[in-house]
């Protein structure tokens, strides 16, 4: 059995000073306090090396909240340090590996070190009761401290109750069509012991379609002004999880394209020019209103500026998850295949790389997570280093195989298609020849890149005089200047 947890948001229909008490007294101390608990638990965690969230450290916070107020900010915050912790130690993996500057044992010795959480342990320990050394000690907290980033922030964080501070009742009135829920929520002030709050919730039609177990906890949602928007109850529902059929599929993320499978099936293809043009909308929409306000406006503070950019996002969100669930209902594949990118690129121009943090792979890589979890899809992350330029067919390898950014023309056996296609079959092909195999910085894509060489001087059949032609090719291909011996070997042969 499966289970998932889904979250569905009520509007509330509550009197405007119970709304108002919660947005100026209730929120206003409650990210107060979170931004006082941030402090201390990153201060429990360079001096303990873990996060614990039943910790009594909130105790001594001066605040009016009681206690059980206390203890689920407490809570919340030490989750969201956890988040923060758990991506850092997955970047930290790929810094260290993908290092050409770093010997294999002390890479070996900083893995340890980010497994275990050693990055603050105590220096007389260091060799003795944790066997790494201490230059690996020295070097992940420089690297802590350069790629951590800044602490979480809570000016922004919304309200989430456990079932020790809210109840969530059904109306006493079975003739009340109005609403779903009523929240019978304790005030949270120490001096007025006993006081509650009814918040109603109106109907979520959409709610009653799905069966589950209505949750204890909810989330109390504001927008950027800080005003109450709505209440999140959250469901959770057990289910089998479907058979799967014994079928491998790899994709291609691409900018034309926004995905090509290795079917020859492509989705998404007005996705990309569809960004552009509100990218374009964005940035007009910048320039007005630093035209009209200095160019130190605030810009998160102009409507018209908040409404693009949360369109952009639910567009890109709801575009990618339409296109990844028609995918698998499609083929119910056991395997999902598909590159592992970072599209942030130094050398791509400020509006490329603005479109790139907006085409959302971490929807992608959240939506596939959801598939292992939900469905026990296993999603398989592939180096895509010269996917774009190895033939899907005969394997070439060869720069000028793509010298258009649509099509793909190999070089040696004249296939020619869709390159977004082309691409997702050869990271089939690199799963099954590197699946033992992470590639991690520029050293291990050179050894990609003459395993691919020798995988075709070795495998490729037609080595003929007729076939001069190919050879010169060869002679000229950048990637097989060493093997010029050996392919002069192959053609007398």
């Amino acid at each position: 059995m499966a289970k998932e947890i889904r979250a569905y948001k009520f509007f509330v229909d509550s009197n405007k000073n119970k709304t108002q008490y919660i947005e100026t007294v209730i929120l206003k101390e409650w990210r107060r306090v979170a931004t006082v608990l941030v402090k201390k638990h990153m201060n429990f965690f360079y001096k303990n090396n873990h996060i614990s969230e039943s910790n009594e450290i909130y105790k001594d916070v001066e605040t009016f909240f009681t206690e059980r107020y206390k203890d689920a900010i407490n809570r919340q915050v030490a989750g969201m340090i956890k988040s923060k912790i758990s991506n850092f130690k997955n970047r930290f993996i790929k810094i260290v590996m993908k290092s050409d500057n770093l010997s294999e044992e002390l890479k070996k010795d900083l893995c340890i070190v980010n497994k275990r959480d050693l990055f603050f342990v105590n220096e007389d320990n260091v060799g003795k009761k944790y066997k790494v050394s201490f230059e690996a000690i020295k070097l992940a907290r420089w690297i802590f401290k350069h790629f951590f980033g800044k602490i979480p922030s809570c000016k922004h964080i919304n309200i989430v109750y456990q079932s020790k501070n809210v109840e969530i009742q059904k109306p006493n009135n079975e003739n009340n069509n109005k609403h779903d829920f009523i929240l019978r929520l304790a005030s949270g002030d120490k001096n007025i012991y006993g006081k509650f709050i009814n918040i109603p919730l109106k109907k979520n039609e959409y709610f009653h379609k799905f069966d589950g177990k209505l949750s204890t906890s909810c989330q109390f949602n504001f927008d950027k002004n800080n005003k109450l928007t709505s209440v999140s109850l959250f469901k959770e529902r057990k289910f089998n999880k479907p058979k799967l059929n014994d079928v491998k599929i790899s994709f291609d993320i691409g900018l034309n394209i926004l995905i090509a499978d290795n079917n020859g099936n492509c989705y998404g293809r007005q996705y990309m020019k569809k960004l552009k043009r509100l990218d374009e909308e964005r940035e007009n929409i910048v320039k007005k209103i630093k035209a009209e306000n200095g160019d130190k406006a605030k810009l998160s503070l102009f409507k018209e500026y908040t409404d693009i950019t949360t369109y952009i996002k639910n567009y890109s969100t709801n575009e990618i998850n339409r296109i990844i669930n028609r995918i698998y209902r499609k083929y119910q594949p056991k395997t999902i295949i598909v590159e592992d990118l970072d599209f942030k690129g130094a050398e791509l121009s400020k509006k490329i790389n603005r479109l790139l943090c907006n085409f959302g792979l971490g929807i992608i890589t959240k939506k596939l997570t959801q598939l292992t979890t939900d469905y026990g899809v296993d999603v398989k992350y592939i180096d895509a280093s010269y996917s774009s330029k190895t033939c899907s067919k005969c394997h070439y390898v060869d720069a000028n195989n793509r010298k258009e950014q649509k099509t793909f023309k190999c070089k040696c056996c004249g296939t020619k298609m869709n390159a977004d296609v082309n691409a997702s079959r050869t990271l089939s092909y690199f799963a099954e020849r590197f699946s033992n195999n992470k590639v991690y910085g520029s050293a291990d894509r050179a050894k990609k890149k003459h395993l691919l060489v020798e995988d075709f001087i070795i495998n490729y059949k037609v080595w003929t005089n007729n076939n001069r032609g190919l050879f010169n090719v060869l002679l000229n291909n950048r990637y097989f200047s060493d093997y010029h011996a050996i392919l002069r070997e192959k053609l007398e042969k």
